[in-house]
């Protein structure tokens, strides 16, 4: 049952990190010129990301038939999501899930490069 609790943590953790202060962190990034745009891009990247990733550990998941064990997908699973957890933490400035900020994460937030052409 312990072990459990573990998994329900941080499930419980990634789910309020996406839905609720990532978004929170991009609509207090004032950095950006349309940063209310970026709420739906990345609304809409997450809820893709969710989609693709469990159709596809769910076919590479089966036991039968399958060149992929159980092991190895939530090896691959837990690597990814350290990835995507890394990525938005040097996009975002540190103190945006406080308040609104200018300030910049270790790199510069924008929504595509053809923003700078102007």
């Amino acid at each position: 049952m312990m072990l459990l609790c573990v998994v329900f943590f941080f499930n419980g953790f990634q789910t309020v990190f996406f839905g609720a202060m990532y978004t929170a962190s991009l609509a207090a990034t004032t950095r950006m010129d349309s940063h209310e745009i970026a709420i739906a891009y990345a609304m809409l990247a997450i809820g893709a990301g969710e989609f693709c990733a469990g159709t596809f550990f769910g076919i590479s998941g089966n036991s039968r038939g399958s060149q992929f064990g159980r092991k190895r997908v939530a090896v691959i699973g837990t690597c990814l999501l350290l990835v995507a957890n890394v990525l938005s933490i040097i996009n975002l400035p540190p103190d945006a899930p406080l308040h609104e900020t200018d300030n910049i994460g270790f790199i510069e937030p924008r929504i595509s490069n053809e923003q700078n052409l102007e």
